[in-house]
């Protein structure tokens, strides 16, 4: 089970949505190690006897077709020769509510799944068996909570006919929850452009509601510090900020032997490594993404002048960077995108306080130019170079 830190504010929220009549589809999204998952584990195992969750995790699962959606989203009974679905779930309901519990996905009889998959559309059939599964479950007392994480990995599979499979699974969460209200239907991402995509949908307008897990403020982190009995503080928040899934990592860092503050150094090394991978490849002219249909070859200077942007700023407005260079740095998980409030701040909190290049830079430290070379950019606790203390650099 996923460990679970300092949430009561979002999980009370959440148990409010969960309390009433499905009405509308939830978005629940944030930054990467927010603890997304976390949080929705935690409200699904706190859920009453009478709600039965249905939780699909799409992480790490290679989904490039409808029948690799189906093979997520089921889990076959090779033991049931039931081929009626309300008889199915009466089966089911006989062995009660702890049977259901344990479900990691949809329970379908083999002979009821091995038509459906033959179909040539096989969206179609699923999602006629998911309404009449859900039903059967209102009917016979329970009230079913359908869960996707990491949906943006369906995002690119499509249909036979060519259509996105994500439109009829949309079509499909609408009706459970805004027309027939069967079923709470969630999605959960950590995909901020997949986001935008949905926040833009006509379809889903006055039909869905987003629900945003944003990393910690600081007095609340500071207090799950104390929970992993970080030492110093202030440079952990200078560093990972109220990233709790870099709160856990950084604890087995320090558990495996290794200082806070080498370990912190590791977490954005990673990250900058990447930064300059991608930096090179825009330097020799490689780097290129698809915008409104077209391939776009992006810039080196132009990424520096985005990331420049938050050496004096947290966040930014969304129309403050160019969107393909947004794009770019969001879908590489350097920037967040909040579509909602149509704002970017930086994954890594370092970049909130100062961004460095290949080129040798001037840097003022207590009226003392020091001349330094860096790869990339990072924190800079100054006892490096002989003067004490940890702040925060200007590039000038």
């Amino acid at each position: 089970m996923a460990h679970f830190y300092d949430r009561e504010r979002e999980l009370k929220d959440l148990g409010i949505v969960l309390e009433g009549e499905p009405n509308l589809v939830y978005f629940v999204y944030g930054p990467i190690n927010s603890g997304k998952t976390s949080l929705i584990v935690k409200a699904l195992n706190s859920l009453p006897k009478d709600m039965s969750p249905f939780y699909i995790n799409f992480r790490g699962r290679d989904v490039s077709s409808t029948g690799e959606f189906m093979n997520c989203l089921f889990r076959i009974d090779k033991k049931s020769l039931i081929e009626n679905v309300k008889e199915y779930i009466s089966d089911l309901a006989r062995e009660g509510t702890d049977a259901l519990a344990k479900l990691t996905g949809i329970p379908i009889p083999k002979r009821i799944f091995d038509p459906i998959f033959k179909e040539k559309d096989k969206g179609d059939d699923a999602f006629l068996y998911l309404e009449e599964f859900f039903n059967g479950l209102v009917e016979s007392g329970q009230r079913p909570v359908f869960v996707l994480d990491e949906l943006q990995m369906i995002k690119k599979v499509s249909n036979a006919a060519g259509r996105p499979l994500l439109d009829k699974l949309f079509n499909f969460m609408v009706r459970m929850t805004k027309e027939t209200h069967f079923c709470h239907c969630l999605a959960v991402t950590s995909d901020s452009t997949f986001v935008e995509e949905i926040s833009g949908n006509a379809r889903m307008e006055g039909r869905s509601r987003y629900f945003l897990v944003d990393d910690l403020e600081k007095d609340r982190a500071m207090n799950v510090y104390n929970e992993f009995g970080f030492k110093d503080k202030e440079l952990v928040w200078n560093y990972i900020g109220g990233k709790i899934g870099d709160m856990v990592r950084l604890d087995v860092e320090i558990r495996l032997g290794i200082s806070e503050k080498d370990g912190l150094n590791r977490m954005v090394k990673e990250t900058a490594n990447k930064l300059e991978d991608i930096l090179e490849e825009a330097n020799e002219g490689f780097l290129q993404i698809e915008h409104k249909g077209k391939k776009i070859t992006l810039h080196a200077d132009k990424i520096m002048e985005a990331l420049d942007l938050f050496i004096h700023e947290d966040s930014v407005t969304k129309g403050g960077i160019l969107p393909m260079y947004r794009k770019l740095l969001v879908e590489e998980n350097i920037l967040f995108l909040d579509p909602v409030n149509g704002v970017v701040y930086p994954h890594l909190f370092p970049l909130r306080m100062s961004f460095f290049n290949k080129r040798t830079k001037n840097i003022i430290i207590q009226e003392r130019i020091v001349d330094i070379t860096v790869s990339t950019f990072f924190m800079v606790d100054i006892n490096d170079f002989g003067i004490g203390g940890f702040f925060q650099l200007r590039v000038i």
